[in-house]
């Protein structure tokens, strides 16, 4: 998910949960719609919590904070590097 969250298209306007969904039944089409919109909730909750989004007042928008964009970032590049190593 930190992969979508990411995507430059959001970096301005911030992401709504439903995007995210879309991007998830694109490639987890063989799940149940309800069990991928809880899956979503889920880790937007945990991401506000640990301070990693943040949701705009009066708006059903999230968007990353500084800390999030870091640790996003360094997650994602921690995957692919054990991926690397593991693949050698």
């Amino acid at each position: 998910m930190f992969g979508e969250i990411l995507r430059g298209e959001y970096a301005i306007d911030g992401f709504r949960n439903r995007e995210l969904f879309e991007h998830a039944r694109q490639r987890h089409p063989k799940l149940r719609p309800r069990a991928v919109a809880a899956w979503i909730t889920r880790r937007l909750r945990l991401s506000r919590a640990h301070g990693l989004i943040f949701k705009v007042p009066n708006r059903s928008l999230y968007r990353i904070t500084e800390k999030g964009r870091t640790v996003m970032t360094r997650a994602l590049e921690l995957r692919e590097y054990s991926g690397v190593k593991l693949a050698a």
